[in-house]
Parts: C-alpha cells; sequence; structure tokens
C-alpha cells in the first residue's frame, strides 16, 4: 500500500462522515451498476440527522477494487435519541458487467453485525442496472431484499436519474424503498477534484407523518 493507507485508516476510526465515485452509490439508496477503475481504493463517510428529530447516523466506509469485484467494510453508529446509540459493522461485496454501450448490470451482498450481542443482525442482497440514456443523464434500478435476523424479509429497491448539467456537478432525483419506507431524495453532487467528491441531499418518507432527513458526504478514491 502506499502513504494512502494512514488517512484511510483516521477515517475509520474517527467514525468521520460517504459518496460513491460513480454516479450513484454512497448514502443514495439506490446503487449503480459500476465498480472503482482496477487499482484503486476509497475511503467515504457521512452524516445523516433527521429534520426535527433526534436520530443521527455516522457511516464511515473503505473498499479496494480486487480482480473483478470491489469489496468493502462499513461501519456505522446509529443514533435514535440522546442516550441510545448503536454499533454496526459488516462487509460488502459488489459486481458489475457492461452489457454494451449504454447497459450494465450487477449484484451487491452485505452483511451487518452489531457490536453487541446477539452480532448478526441483517444481509443484504442488490441487483442493480444502469442505463446511459445520453452522455449527460443516467438512470439506475435496484431490485433487493434484506434478510433480517429470526427470518423475517423485506424487499427494498427503487430508481434514480442522474443528470450532469456541467462535468464537476451532478444532480440526482430518487424514489426508493426502504426498511418497508416509501421514500425520495434529491441530491448534489460535486466535484472538489478528480479524486474527492462532495455530497449533500434531503430525503422524505412518503408515509403519513413520515419524516425527512439530510444528508452531507465525502469521497477519495486513492491509487492502491
Amino acid at each position: 500500500m502506499k502513504t494512502s493507507v494512514l488517512p484511510m485508516c483516521l477515517v475509520l476510526s474517527l467514525f468521520s462522515v460517504a459518496l460513491q465515485v460513480h454516479a450513484a452509490g454512497g448514502h443514495h439508496a439506490v446503487d449503480d451498476a459500476a465498480l472503482l477503475d482496477v487499482g484503486k481504493c476509497k475511503v467515504e463517510s457521512w452524516v445523516e440527522r433527521e429534520t426535527g428529530g433526534t436520530r443521527a447516523l455516522q457511516h464511515a466506509g473503505a473498499g479496494c477494487r480486487l480482480g473483478p469485484v470491489e469489496v468493502g467494510l462499513n461501519l456505522d453508529k446509529d443514533k435514535q435519541s440522546t442516550s441510545d446509540a448503536a454499533t454496526s459493522f459488516g462487509p460488502q461485496v459488489k459486481w458489475a458487467l457492461p452489457l454494451n454501450d449504454v447497459l450494465s448490470i450487477g449484484a451487491v451482498a452485505s452483511a451487518k453485525f452489531s457490536s453487541q450481542a446477539p452480532r448478526y443482525a441483517s444481509s443484504t442482497l442488490v441487483l442493480p442496472l444502469t442505463w446511459r440514456v445520453t452522455d449527460t443523464l443516467s438512470a439506475h434500478v435496484n431490485w433487493g431484499r434484506n434478510f433480517l435476523r429470526g427470518g423475517v424479509g423485506q424487499p427494498r429497491g427503487g430508481v434514480s436519474l442522474e443528470w450532469l448539467p456541467i462535468s464537476d456537478l451532478s444532480l440526482v432525483a430518487e424514489r426508493f424503498r426502504e426498511a418497508a419506507n416509501n421514500s425520495t431524495r434529491l441530491g448534489a453532487r460535486y466535484a472538489l477534484t478528480s479524486d474527492v467528491k462532495l455530497d449533500i441531499s434531503r430525503a422524505s418518507s412518503l408515509h403519513a407523518g413520515g419524516v425527512s432527513w439530510l444528508t452531507a458526504s465525502v469521497i477519495w478514491e486513492f491509487d492502491r
């Protein structure tokens, strides 16, 4: 590894705040069918806060491209109230394959473990599809399922559109189902450099009396 290893470890240890390098992903619910370039790694983190409420989430993650897949590790601190916080962690593996110049498919598998017993909490399988409609517009579709401890399962998925009005800025709109809730999100993503990107979004539940939340994230990509 190069000198980039030290900053990666610092990000993980601080629970700092992530943005997927590709069109979708990161803190967005709808993932894309794309991988890091060969020889690349990333660190990503985000902070999420419920508007008008007490819930807050801090996430840190790291991943590398290893052959035909992208392998990562995620770490989360979920705070439901001022006195109630839970820490979880888990691995993630992502595979993607371009079918032609405009269509790609993939698969993302992940697991979640609690820092307290019982350790195993859930696992997730998502199948993403990405369609590059034009040079500046992409569509992403996800189908998947959450497998909760005890055998209970929940469907998840969604659709998103990303538009690049200029080379360093993209706008994202998505509708998704996650944790038995239907929600929408609008976000903007800006490239500070070719390796560092910032992301901010606002999501809202579609259920009556549902909550909304704000998310800010950053990602750094580097050579192994």
